[in-house]
């Protein structure tokens, strides 16, 4: 098969979770299967695809516009055509004229759910929701997920693919020495609870984490700092106020996007890790932190029971006291944080992208045969 991606995502400067999935996913497609040709549907020539350079199988097209109705409506499918492509994989837009089977990922529906928004993310959410009604195979990352399209839309569940996310082979526990030395850099003096993710997100949650960890410093004299990683734009100004209102600026430490070569480390030595999201698709990093072996407390909603298991303590997204409770559970008990640190590093493990990219072939063969079956009954 001659396999399209829109590889667009992708992009070193700020690794988002739709972009991890598009980097991984093709690197484990090319890596388990040695028989079909790849053509990445590129926006810049990113660094990422240098890894592709001697792979005859792998060509890289710098074809979209940033423009993303030129990138959608006009180029992907023009150079879908040109190259002859089987099966085309694109994210949450289904271009139109695609002459190709074609295969849509949507990792989930918080665009389409959002009652009050930008005019960006509502066109987003009403131009996921025609791709969805217009798709042959859906390809999503959780059974949360999959349900939610499905009864969203109306929709047969089955033209929907779970084909969960997997865990790069960086992440797993680092030696204490490595550990103390991203630590020191980023200005970590004390054991700490750590969260990794967008911090101008609401969805995150952040603000009942910084309530719930002055309620630790205040209330129980708790020894931690607070470590929260992840870019600081215009929506985080408000955690920083709240931050600064409670006098925590010595002990909250926010030190933006770090390097991907130390987040393994900074993981691996958090002596908790909190995710309580009211709304995932998935939450890569509540699996990433458990393959560093560290305890994990997420929330119960969403997909992140799913993918936590009986791994993580859960709690209610935006329960401060809830949170509070679950912490002082975690800092306190060693023989617990053990115990999630085992649970946690067997549950991590069941997750690869070597196991996602051959769930997702599966899918693209299933896509070209089905078009084959009805270019047939066509002309019959």
């Amino acid at each position: 098969m001659r396999i399209g991606i829109d590889t667009h995502a992708i992009t070193k400067s700020y690794a988002t979770g739709s972009s991890t999935y598009v980097a991984e996913l093709v690197r484990a497609l090319v890596a388990v299967d040695h028989q079909n040709e790849y053509f990445l549907y590129a926006e810049r020539n990113d660094p990422f695809y240098q890894e592709f350079v001697n792979n005859h199988r792998v060509k890289v097209r710098c074809v979209l516009p940033t423009n993303p109705i030129i990138r959608d409506f006009v180029t992907v499918p023009r150079a879908i055509a040109q190259d002859s492509i089987d099966v085309a994989h694109v994210h949450f837009i289904l271009p139109p004229f695609i002459c190709s089977a074609s295969v849509l990922t949507v990792f989930d529906l918080y665009y389409v759910h959002l009652r009050r928004s930008t005019l960006s993310i509502k066109s987003h959410g009403l131009l996921t929701a025609w791709s969805i009604r217009r798709a042959k195979s859906i390809i999503t990352i959780s059974e949360y997920s999959k349900r939610d399209i499905a009864n969203t839309f109306a929709i047969g569940p089955a033209k929907i693919f779970v084909t969960p996310l997997g865990i790069g082979h960086c992440f797993s526990p680092v030696d204490d020495q490595k550990v103390h030395a991203v630590i020191h850099r980023i200005g970590i003096h004390q054991e700490y609870i750590l969260f990794v993710g967008r911090t101008e997100d609401p969805r995150k949650n952040l603000m009942t984490l910084i309530e719930a960890y002055a309620i630790l410093k205040s209330q129980f004299n708790t020894a931690a700092q607070l470590v929260i990683v992840g870019r600081l734009g215009a929506g985080t100004k408000p955690i920083l106020q709240r931050v600064s209102e409670l006098r925590l600026d010595r002990d909250v430490i926010m030190p933006g996007i770090i390097a991907s070569e130390d987040l393994p480390a900074l993981l691996s030595g958090a002596k908790v890790f909190v995710y309580a999201s009211s709304f995932e698709g998935f939450g890569l990093p509540v699996l990433e932190a458990m393959a560093c072996g560290t305890p994990v407390i997420t929330s119960n909603a969403a997909s992140l029971p799913e993918v936590a298991g009986k791994a993580a303590l859960l709690v209610s997204p935006g329960k401060v006291g809830e949170l509070v409770e679950t912490l002082l559970l975690v800092w306190r008990d060693e023989t617990l944080r053990h115990d999630m640190r085992e649970q946690g590093l067997r549950r991590a493990r069941l997750f690869s992208w070597e196991r996602t990219a051959r769930e997702t072939l599966a899918v693209y063969d299933r896509a070209v045969n089905l078009r084959r079956r009805i270019t047939f009954d066509q002309q019959r």
